[in-house]
């Protein structure tokens, strides 16, 4: 899945993801990101990968 993104504000952001479901348990996602504020730019690279544990979250409860 491609995805593009965008904020506007006080300090600005754009960027892209793409995310690659590798099976029904994991994921491995790339994100790059520019932000710039009034005086300055910089660019955000992210890689990162997931696995489903487990339906039960043991003694974790969900918060509202």
């Amino acid at each position: 899945m491609k995805v593009k993104f965008s904020c506007e504000g006080s300090v600005s952001s754009h960027g892209e993801s793409e995310i690659t479901f590798i099976d029904s348990t994991n994921y491995k996602s790339k994100t790059v990101m520019i932000s710039k504020d009034q005086e300055k730019s910089q660019e955000i690279k992210v890689d990162q990968s997931g696995k489903w544990l487990s339906a039960d979250c043991g003694s974790i409860k969900p918060t509202n």
